[in-house]
């Protein structure tokens, strides 16, 4: 009895793979923004709340995030 063309069953069903993001040296890059203390420390000021900042890039919560090029302009 053959079973080409014959998908297999729902026991048989290979896992999903695991995303590339989620694997070490995957091909998918992580967003990285920066902290406030990391942008304090790119201005060269001690406390980067004292400035006008523009507007967060990423927002987790209440944490606010700056994408490098963000913070350069």
């Amino acid at each position: 009895m053959s079973t080409t063309g014959t998908p297999p069953s729902s026991s048989q069903q290979p896992s999903s793979p695991t995303p590339a993001a989620c694997t070490p040296g995957g091909n998918e890059m992580t967003a990285r923004y920066l902290s406030l203390k990391e942008v304090a420390k790119r201005l060269g000021v001690t406390n980067a709340v004292a400035y006008r900042l523009p507007k967060p890039d990423a927002l987790i919560e209440s944490t606010r995030g700056w994408k490098p090029k963000t913070i350069d302009a």
